[in-house]
């Protein structure tokens, strides 16, 4: 495990309700080059970016760590489960009831 730091005024900060935590994470491979269209919102203290989000896109985040190695003793880690299922449930409704595959992303606490 190492400590990761998140943008504080990121999507994936306000999701995961910290700024900095510990996860496992090994970097045998890492982000060179980021996508057009992507931020850079987490680093490892050796400098490695640990996460990258998509602000114009409903829900789109790339963690490097694990998540699924702790999620279950976790419960900062489960969250990133629990909102995909929960950003998952929102497009289906938003599907059935609009006909739309877009909506806002909804405001976190």
């Amino acid at each position: 495990k190492h400590e990761i730091s998140l943008a504080e005024n990121s999507e994936l900060a306000k999701l995961m309700g910290t700024s900095t935590f510990s996860a496992f994470s090994w970097h045998h491979q890492a982000i060179d080059k980021v996508g057009t269209g992507l931020h850079v919102v987490a680093h490892a203290t050796d400098g490695v970016i640990e996460a990258v989000e998509k602000p114009d896109h409903h829900w789109l985040y790339g963690v490097q760590w694990h998540p699924e190695l702790s999620s279950a003793d976790d419960p900062l880690q489960q969250r990133l489960f629990d909102e995909l299922v929960q950003a998952t449930m929102r497009e289906r409704n938003e599907i059935k009831g609009q006909g739309s595959r877009y909506y806002r992303r909804r405001e976190r606490d």
